[in-house]
Formats: structure tokens, sequence, C-alpha cells
């Protein structure tokens, strides 16, 4: 192909210079592209940008119970404040406890492990709920006796 100013050809052609050609248009195809293959799955880059390690095995599930105790009536309700998958790592000699379970094979067949917490108190609990607030007024703030005669 010649370039598309004949009197330019005509010149370049004079001094013995052949004219130039044009640019092939190069057409790239999905099969030219690299494709892009991470070193880890997901989980592994988080837990190498987390903790340092990549291979963390899962051992069980922990749940923490928290007992509320209430001031209104006395009773008392324990309730699950937390779930985590507890995760080790044999090189590092740790435990990483982690709220999300992705990354781990079958985590509902993991064992429970339960970790009581410090009970708390609180100003009403649901059974006070049902209460009619008048009784309840009565109960969180009692009136004194006046012994007046």
């Amino acid at each position: 192909m010649t370039s598309a100013n004949p009197l330019l050809d005509a010149l370049l052609s004079a001094f013995g210079t052949p004219p130039p050609k044009a640019k092939k248009q190069v057409s790239r195809t999905k099969t030219d592209r690299r494709e892009f293959t991470p070193l880890y799955a997901v989980h592994q880059s988080f837990a190498k940008r987390k903790t340092g390690y990549v291979t963390w095995k899962a051992v069980s599930r922990v749940l923490q119970v928290q007992k509320q105790i209430c001031k209104c009536c006395g009773g008392e309700t324990e309730s699950i404040k937390a779930e985590y998958f507890a995760l080790e790592n044999g090189t590092a000699h740790a435990t990483w406890l982690r709220p999300e379970g992705y990354g781990i094979h079958q985590p509902e067949d993991l064992p429970n492990t339960f970790v009581d917490l410090e009970p708390v108190y609180v100003t009403a609990c649901a059974s006070c709920r049902s209460t009619p607030f008048d009784d309840l007024f009565s109960i969180l703030h009692p009136k004194q006796l006046s012994l007046d005669l």
C-alpha cells in the first residue's frame, strides 16, 4: 500500500526511498488478552491481608451467650450475643475469630462452642413489656409513704 499523497510518493521514489506502507489494523480477540489469575482465592487473600497467613482451618463455631437481668421484675434471660467461626493456624499457633463464614467448607457441620459473657442489667425485659404502663411506672418509681396525721 502507498500513502494517500502521490506527490510525496514520487518525491521519495526519486531519492531511492520506498514510499511508507500503511499500518495494518490489528484486531484483538479475547484469546489474545491475558487472563487474570489471582494467586489465592478471595478468602485466602483476605486472610493474608488481615493476619499475614493464608491457610486457616475452621475448627468450631463460637456462640457468645449473655445473661440479661431485668431491674424491673428481676427476671433473667439468656440470649446469643454474637456468633463467630474459630479458625486455627498451626504455623502461627493462633486462633482467629471471624464473624463471616465465606471460604469455609460445610460450616453447618462445625461443632458449637458456648462462651458465657458477664451478665448485663437492663431497665426492662420483654415480659415487662406486656405489663400496663401505669403498673410499670409504679414499679420503676415507687411512691413514698407519707405518715402525716
